[in-house]
């Protein structure tokens, strides 16, 4: 059961167990799980509060949107799963996908060797991308 929930690999074909889903809030968590939920419900609806602004204006209920944000691989990996492409496309409106020449790591405040290649970081911010 682990492996399915956290591989990496297209998920196969689920059977559809609603006629709709609910989800309350259009943050990164609550759009992933619409992605999810749109395999097993005929009909998906998100309950948002705040305007959706197309441009990647600031919301009000959101304070943390103004920050720079990172996705890190693992999460990377299960969102190109979900959504095939992101990478690519936030790439498009100036995410950055920083390669581990590109990253420092520390642990217990020593810098620590980089891992390889194979881990990209996905970084971008509101204000300066349009993702």
């Amino acid at each position: 059961m682990f492996e399915r929930l956290t591989g990496v690999g297209v998920p196969e074909r689920p059977s559809v167990l609603f006629e709709t889903a609910c989800v309350m809030g259009g943050s990164v968590a609550g759009l992933l799980a619409a992605r999810v939920l749109a395999d097993h419900a005929r009909r998906v609806v998100v309950v948002e509060r705040d305007e959706v602004d197309l441009a990647g204006r600031w919301r009000s209920g959101v304070p943390q949107d103004r920050h720079g944000h990172v996705l890190l691989p693992g999460g990377l990996q299960q969102l190109e799963r979900w959504l095939p492409g992101l990478a690519a496309e936030a790439e498009a409106l100036g995410g950055y996908l920083a390669g581990s020449d590109q990253q420092v790591v520390y642990h217990d405040l020593e810098e620590q060797a980089p891992i390889g290649d194979a881990h990209l970081l996905l970084a971008g911010s509101r204000t300066t991308s349009g993702w």
